[in-house]
C-alpha cells in the first residue's frame, strides 16, 4: 500500500479503539515481503497516532526472510513473531517449499533459531492436515526439541471449485480439498496432544 493509505489505516485503527491497548497484527501471505522500510514507517506512525496507548505489534511468518537485521528490528520494537511450522521436516515440507519446488524447512529453522538468538519473543503455528494430522504427540515433541514453549494449531478446511480455483466463503459451489483434515482427525490430534500435555508437561509448557 502507498505511505498514505498506510498512515491513513494506522490513524483511523488506532482512533477506532475503545481498549488502551491496540494490537497490530500483520499477516499474509507473507507479511515480511514489504520490507523492513515499511515496518519502521508502520512503527513511526504508531507512535505519531498511538499517544495514550499501548501498541502492540504481531507478525505471521514462514521465517524464509528472517535475518539478523530483522531479528534486532523486532527486539528493539517489542514484536511477537509467530513462526509457521507444521513439524519435522518430512511433515513441513509436504505441502510447504520455496518457488523452486525446494525445501523450506531449513530455512525456517534458520530463521527460528535467529529469533531465539536475539531473545525475540515467538510462537509456532501448526496447520493440520491431511497428512500430518495422524502426527500430533510426535509434532508436540518436536517442538519441545526446538525450546518452543507456546505453539498455536490450526485446522485446514479449505473448498475448492470445479475449475480448481479455492472457493470464498460466500461461494455456494465448492468441494472440501483433499488436503484438508477432516472432523475426526482434528478431534483426535488435539485430544492426542491434550492428554500428552497433561501426563507430562502441565504447568510447565
Amino acid at each position: 500500500m502507498s505511505d498514505e493509505t498506510l498512515e491513513i489505516y494506522i490513524r483511523d485503527y488506532i482512533a477506532a479503539q475503545n481498549s488502551p491497548h491496540v494490537i497490530f497484527n500483520w499477516h499474509g501471505g507473507e507479511a515480511m515481503i514489504c520490507g523492513i522500510e515499511f515496518f519502521k514507517k508502520a512503527i513511526s506512525l504508531q507512535k505519531k497516532y498511538g499517544e495514550g496507548f499501548q501498541i502492540i505489534n504481531t507478525i505471521q511468518t514462514n521465517g524464509l526472510l528472517i535475518t539478523h537485521k530483522w531479528c534486532e528490528f523486532f527486539s528493539q520494537n517489542n514484536f511477537l513473531v509467530g513462526i509457521s511450522l507444521d513439524g519435522p521436516k518430512d511433515l513441513h515440507d509436504y505441502y510447504r517449499h520455496t518457488c523452486n519446488g525446494e525445501s523450506a524447512y531449513m530455512q525456517t529453522i534458520k530463521g527460528l533459531n535467529l529469533l531465539q538468538r536475539h531473545n525475540v519473543d515467538f510462537n509456532i503455528l501448526c496447520t493440520v492436515n491431511r497428512h500430518n494430522a495422524s502426527h500430533g504427540i510426535r509434532i508436540y515433541e518436536y517442538f519441545k526439541s526446538l525450546g518452543v514453549r507456546f505453539m498455536q494449531f490450526i485446522p485446514i478446511v479449505e473448498r475448492i471449485k470445479k475449475d480448481g480455483s479455492l472457493a470464498l466463503p460466500t461461494d455456494d459451489d465448492g468441494e472440501i480439498a483433499p488436503w484438508c483434515v477432516d472432523s475426526i482427525e482434528w478431534g483426535r490430534f488435539m485430544c492426542d496432544i491434550f492428554f500428552h500435555w497433561v501426563k507430562k508437561d502441565v504447568g510447565e509448557r
